[in-house]
Order: C-alpha cells, then sequence, then structure tokens
C-alpha cells in the first residue's frame, strides 16, 4: 500500500520528506483566484476539500469520512460536487475496497489547506495519522514517514498555539518514533541524507532529558558524517554524549564519545592527537568489555582501524576491521558488519593486497551481508581500481562511473570524496590532466564541506598532479596547503605534499633542496603500510634525481619503487618504474634493501 500525501517525494524504495508545500510562494492574483473559488463552495464541500488537503495530493475517501467523524458530513456527495466542479478527480486506489481521488492542481490543494485554522490542521494531521495507522496494520513500516509527518505536523501545529500539554508531547513522542526508525530504514539501503533529515527532525521533537533522545542524536551524529557534515556530527554526537552520561546510558556515552573525537579530528586535525584518540579507544574497549558489549567493542575497534589511516599502517587496520567485524557478528549487527567490511576493502586498496584477493574478499563480503546499496558502491569501485591495477583502463573507468551515479544517488559526500580519490589514483596512470580535474574536485567538496582532515590529503594529491602537469607555481601553493593544514603524523598529507614540492624545486633548479624533500618523504613513508604511494614516492624521488643528473641513485630509487609496485601487482606503475629504469640503462630487478 503507497500513500500518496502530496508532501513526499517517492524514491525507489522509500518517501523523502521535502517539507511543507503551503510555504512556496505563489503570485497573490493566483491566490485570490483559487481562494474565490473555494469562497463559493458549499459548507459541506468546504469542509471535505479542507480535510482533503491535510490527506495530501491523493486521498482516499475512508480517510475523509474518518477525519470527519463525529460531524454530519455527507463526505461522498461532496466529493461528487467536487469532481463536478473540476478541483479534484477520480484516482487509482491502491487499497481494497476504497475509493481515491486527487486534486486537479497542487495549487488547489495548498489553497485549502491555508484556508484551515491551526487547531483544526492540528486535529486533522492527528486524525489523519489515526486512520493511517489503522488501516497500515502489520504494514505500518510501509507507511511509516508518512505516518511521522503528520504526528510531527499535528505536535508543531499545537505547539505554536500556546503551552504544550501532556498530549501534545505525546503527538512528538509518537512523531519521533516513527521518523526515528524511518531514518534507521533509510540508514540501511544507505540513503544518507534522508537518513539526516529524518534523524533531524525526529530529534527536534523531544526534549532534553527524554531517554530516547541521546540514542537519535547519536544516530544524527554518525548520519551527518557520511553527509560530510563534520561540524553538524561533532555536535550532535557531543550533545548524545553529555545526554547518555546524564541518563546513565554507560554504552551509548561511549559510543558518541568515540564518535565525537572522530568528527573532532576531521573538522580539526591540529586538535587531536593520535595518542589522545587512541587512549580513548582503548578506554572504551574496556568499558564495552566489562559491559559484554560486542556492538560496542565493534565499534571501538572500527576507531582503531580510522587511528591507522593517519600513520598509513593499512595492514594494521586491515586487521583492526577484521576484529571489529568478528564482534559486529557476535552482535548480529548487519550494519556495523557492513562498515567493518566497508573498511576492510579500503584498507586492502591501500596496502600489498593484490588486486585478486581484494576481489575475492569483496565477492566474500557481498555474498555474507548481500549487495546492499553502501556495499555495492565500495565493491564497484573496488572492482574498478582493481581493473585498473591490471591495466584494463577503460573498464575501470566504466565501473567508476557506476560507483560516482551511487555516490550521486544517495547524496553521500563521503562516497563523492573516495570516488574522486578512486578516479583521480586511477587517472594518475594514463591521463594525468583528469587525474587533476578528479583531485580538484575532491579538494573543493572537502572545503565546502569544512572537511579539514580530508582537505589536506586532497591538496596533497592536486599538488602532486599539477607538478607533473608543468603548473608548478599553482603546485607549490597547493602542496603548502597539504604540509600545514594536516597534522604531523598525517602522513598521506605530508608526504604528497613534499613530493609535490621536490618537484617544484627540481624544475626551479634547486637540485639539492629536491633531493633533500624527496628524501625526507621517502624516509616518512618508512614505516608506512602503503605499497602503491611507498613506490610513487620512490619515483618522485628518482625523478629529481634524475634531474639533478645523479642517474645512478635515480636507478636505485626507481628498483625500491619497482619492488612496491610488484609487491602490489600494479600493472600500469611496474610498467612505467620499468620503463624509467631502461631510460637509464639501469637494471630492472628491484631492490633487495
Amino acid at each position: 500500500m503507497l500513500i500518496d500525501d502530496g508532501l513526499l517525494v517517492r524514491g525507489d524504495h522509500d518517501w523523502t520528506a521535502v517539507g511543507d508545500l503551503s510555504t512556496v510562494p505563489v503570485p497573490a492574483t493566483v491566490q485570490a483566484l483559487l481562494a474565490a473559488r473555494l469562497d463559493r463552495l458549499g459548507a459541506e464541500e468546504r469542509a471535505v476539500i479542507e480535510h482533503a488537503s491535510v490527506a495530501g495530493q491523493q486521498f482516499y475517501v475512508g480517510a475523509l469520512e474518518a477525519m470527519s467523524a463525529g460531524r454530519s458530513l455527507d463526505v461522498r456527495t461532496a466529493l461528487r460536487g467536487l469532481v463536478r466542479r473540476d478541483l479534484i478527480g477520480p484516482d487509482r486506489s491502491l487499497l481494497a475496497g476504497d475509493n481515491a481521488f486527487r486534486f486537479r492542481h497542487l495549487l488547489i490543494r495548498d489553497a485549502a489547506y491555508e484556508a484551515i485554522l491551526k487547531s483544526a490542521r492540528a486535529e486533522l494531521h492527528a486524525r489523519f495519522a489515526e486512520w493511517l495507522e489503522r488501516v497500515a496494520g502489520d504494514r505500518i513500516e510501509e507507511q511509516e514517514e508518512i505516518l511521522g509527518y503528520h504526528l510531527e505536523r499535528a505536535h508543531r501545529l499545537h505547539a505554536d498555539l500556546g503551552p504544550i500539554d501532556d498530549a501534545t508531547k505525546g503527538l512528538g513522542l509518537r512523531a519521533a518514533a516513527h521518523l526515528g526508525a524511518s531514518g534507521r530504514r533509510a540508514s540501511e539501503r544507505g540513503d544518507v541524507a534522508a537518513a539526516a533529515n529524518l534523524f533531524q527532525r525526529a530529534t527536534d521533537l523531544l526534549p532534553v532529558g527524554s531517554a530516547e533522545r541521546p540514542q537519535l542524536l547519536y544516530e544524527l551524529g554518525g548520519a551527518m558524517i557520511l553527509v560530510g557534515d563534520m561540524r553538524l556530527s561533532f555536535s550532535a554526537s557531543e550533545q548524545a554524549s553529555t545526554e547518555a552520561a546524564a541518563a546513565g546510558q554507560k554504552s551509548l556515552h561511549w559510543l558518541a564519545r568515540i564518535q565525537r573525537t572522530g568528527a573532532h579530528a576531521l573538522m580539526e586535525p591540529h586538535a587531536v592527537s593520535t595518542e589522545d584518540v587512541r587512549a580513548e579507544l582503548d578506554e572504551a574497549i574496556r568499558v564495552f568489555e566489562g559491559l559484554g558489549d560486542e556492538a560496542g567493542l565493534a565499534n571501538a575497534w572500527l576507531g582503531l582501524c580510522d587511528l591507522e589511516w593517519m600513520p598509513c599502517r593499512f595492514e594494521d587496520a586491515e586487521l583492526a576491521a577484521e576484529r571489529a567485524a568478528e564482534h559486529a557478528r557476535r552482535a548480529g549487527d548487519r550494519r556495523l558488519l557492513e562498515r567493518a567490511l566497508v573498511r576492510r576493502s579500503a584498507a586492502q586498496y591501500f596496502d600489498a593486497t593484490p588486486p585478486g584477493e581484494m576481489l575475492e574478499a569483496v565477492g566474500t563480503a557481498v555474498e555474507e551481508i548481500g549487495g546492499t546499496t553502501g556495499f555495492r558502491f565500495l565493491a564497484t569501485a573496488a572492482r574498478g581500481l582493481c581493473l585498473a591495477w591490471r591495466d584494463d583502463l577503460d573498464g575501470a573507468r566504466r565501473l567508476l562511473d557506476e560507483a560516482d551515479a551511487i555516490a550521486e544517488a544517495l547524496g553521500s559526500s563521503e562516497m563523492l570524496m573516495s570516488s574522486l580519490e578512486c578516479r583521480g589514483d586511477v587517472e594518475f596512470l594514463a591521463d594525468i590532466a583528469a587525474a587533476e580535474r578528479a583531485f580538484r574536485e575532491y579538494y573543493r567538496l572537502t572545503d565546502e564541506l569544512g572537511d579539514e582532515g580530508h582537505k589536506s590529503t586532497a591538496a596533497g594529491h592536486l599538488a602532486r598532479a599539477l607538478a607533473h602537469l608543468g603548473r608548478f607555481e599553482e603546485a607549490e601553493s597547493y602542496a603548502r596547503i597539504a604540509i600545514e593544514a594536516a597534522a604531523e603524523d598525517d602522513l598521506a598529507s605530508q608526504v604528497l605534499g613534499r613530493a609535490a614540492q621536490a618537484r617544484v624545486l627540481s624544475a626551479q633548479g634547486r637540485h639539492d633542496e629536491a633531493i633533500s624533500l624527496a628524501r625526507e618523504a621517502m624516509e616518512m613513508f618508512a614505516d608506512a603500510q602503503m605499497s602503491s604511494s611507498q613506490g610513487d614516492v620512490c619515483m618522485e624521488l628518482a625523478e629529481v634525481l634524475r634531474a639533478a643528473g645523479r642517474p645512478a641513485e635515480a636507478a636505485e630509487a626507481a628498483r625500491s619503487g619497482l619492488g612496491h609496485y610488484e609487491r602490489k601487482r600494479s600493472v600500469p606503475s611496474t610498467k612505467a618504474a620499468r620503463a624509467f629504469l631502461a631510460s637509464l640503462g639501469g637494471e630492472t630487478r628491484p631492490s633487495r634493501t
């Protein structure tokens, strides 16, 4: 059963609120004409069309009769009169035994709705919600967002009219429960924009001190991370932590603390030290172990996994993600398991896992958790990257196009950023100008969202691409942003910035400075677990050494780079390193050091 209330837009699997259309400006002359038409209606027709306007653009006779309970209205006769006046018309019914109608134009519906006193509107929304809940029965999940909307409207209209009594509070609590449940389903299917909207509306309905509010605030903070709004995520998570502690909700308090710290690190990288984050996560693990909270442990291990991103220790990140997956399985939490497997696959992208093993792991994960939209994005992007490493760049681009479409459809800024970074990495293998465009968009998005953690990495990627294109002044500018904006232990940003600066210095003939900076970048990566990127830094050093007229040292650096590429089994990078060595007349055997 699907009911269109005129204020919701139906996607493939759900209804997403877009707001009260009565707030959309309409020319005064049109409003006046419509109001005049409605004024000429008889009392019964006027009452029925107003009730219908609350139900929505499409409405059912049964709903109007329920909303008219206690009044001597001849609903069916009034509807026939409204049809004759061409204000409404018959519509296809999706309810057995009930007839459906639809307003001839949305503006007619809006004019009728605006004519209702707020007190009457509130009562009618509440009555419609009661009817909807009754007819939906055990299929209420299909209508829960609409039900939540009508209860929300009833609550807000009553609140606008005066002091909030117990009945009005009850409407708000019921609305929040239904909107929160709808938000969880939106989150499960990967519709993060809808989830954030629904969680925000649900929390706004609950007073501070409500037992349900900390959980909804925590879920809102998580959704905002995926949307890309780190400031709102931090704020919601901080409120959740404070209110959960006050309510004695110990596990939730620690979950919200972990989430708040993660958002803070992305928002202000210099304000959060890795040591403090690790200490907080270790303490959280002890708390969750004491409580026997498997879901909490999964979240804490996911935090430790994310922490390994900073020093680029992706093999350790992969192990932490696997620990998180184990706890998620014990908790029976499919969403947590998906998050853990996504992190594991992302870590395998960066570490030395060969394409074949990575594809096998992705396939196993899909079998375990199914083809959810969120994991479908990652699986598609991962397969694209594996094709790129196997030198099928056209195939890789097609799959990344599919991944882009998934991210855009879901409105997930986090997915869009990941997709742009993948796109840039793939294009760097063949078309650096295309890589520069992808990295520039990646940077623009992080800047727009205030995501300083990812912004420094995006700046480093962009700086390196610009340096390879010979746009040295601009490259130097973004390299400086990468180094200065990143935390000191954010290795990827620091190394990318230095690699780009080394190229700039080399082009300026400042060879000793360029070599020193490139060596510094390579030394910073000495303990990293990031094969392809380590190979890239070796090749940057090789390039500046060749430019300085030091071919033997350039060959040694290139052999080190080749070794990293061969461990990752990246065919295009291996070919490029071998070609570089051939141009020097050096050996192509990887270095053993």
